[in-house]
């Protein structure tokens, strides 16, 4: 929709649902489809490109070698959809 974020939005966005998100960058950037077409629109981009260049938070890979490591039962909690969460 010729709209073009920021490193600083997008870390604004981190820990809201999909439709949260979405929602918010509706209404910051006027965008007129709906919410539920912006929704699909949005995870189906994420599906195509995958998560290149994201970069995990630092020492997380440390700290989950070394709870792994110690045998405690390690989980991933996300705000994502069932469908990227398989990719």
């Amino acid at each position: 929709y010729g709209k073009e974020g920021t490193k600083e939005e997008f870390n604004t966005l981190i820990g809201p649902s999909i439709d949260e998100i979405v929602e918010i960058l509706k209404t910051k950037h006027g965008l007129k489809p709906s919410l539920h077409d912006l929704s699909i629109m949005y995870v189906s981009t994420l599906m195509k490109q995958g998560f290149e260049g994201t970069e995990l938070f630092p020492n997380a890979k440390d700290v989950l070698e070394k709870a792994k490591k110690k045998g405690l039962k390690l989980g991933i909690v996300t705000s994502g959809t069932k469908a990227l969460v398989k990719i």
